[in-house]
């Protein structure tokens, strides 16, 4: 027994405490550790949104500047721009609300191995996110395709 009982009361209060402070402390860190990851996950499916409507841009721009020829419709080989630009906002697309595509066309000369040709180099950026008006999520991601392609002549 201690000689002076009095003085140890209330050391199991200060015990209590000190354990519900770090049991807190835990708590918080483990609910941002969370909110973390469910914050990079939507900035992930933002961006892969956003590609996917780069995309989308090149592969119209592409239909626009190499038509699909026919045998009563051929297709006249160009060396300019037939469509200099290109945009659309997908409003109302399911899988890509709030999404938005930019493509440019720019014809550019290149060196191949029977001369200079020219190859259109297409431009395209996808958006997601806030747009102009305020609309949309947190955040905005934006990701740009460039791709360069030319009429293939006949072998």
């Amino acid at each position: 027994m201690s000689p002076n009982p009095g003085r140890h009361r209330g050391a199991g209060l200060m015990v209590a405490l000190f354990v519900i402070l770090i049991f807190g402390l835990l708590t918080a860190a483990l609910a941002r550790l969370l909110t973390d990851s469910s914050e990079k996950h939507a900035v992930e499916v933002q961006a892969l949104r956003a590609l996917m409507a780069a995309q989308t841009g090149i592969e119209y721009q592409l239909l626009a500047e190499f038509p699909l020829a026919t045998a009563s419709q051929p297709v006249v080989p160009s060396s300019s721009c037939r469509q200099p630009a290109l945009s659309r906002d997908f409003a109302t697309t399911t899988g890509l609300e709030g999404c938005r595509y930019d493509v440019s066309c720019q014809a550019v000369s290149a060196a191949v191995s029977t001369g200079v040709q020219t190859t259109l180099r297409l431009t395209s950026t996808g958006r997601c996110g806030h747009d102009s008006s305020g609309n949309g999520s947190d955040f905005a991601v934006s990701r740009t395709i460039v791709v360069e392609a030319f009429e293939g002549g006949q072998q």
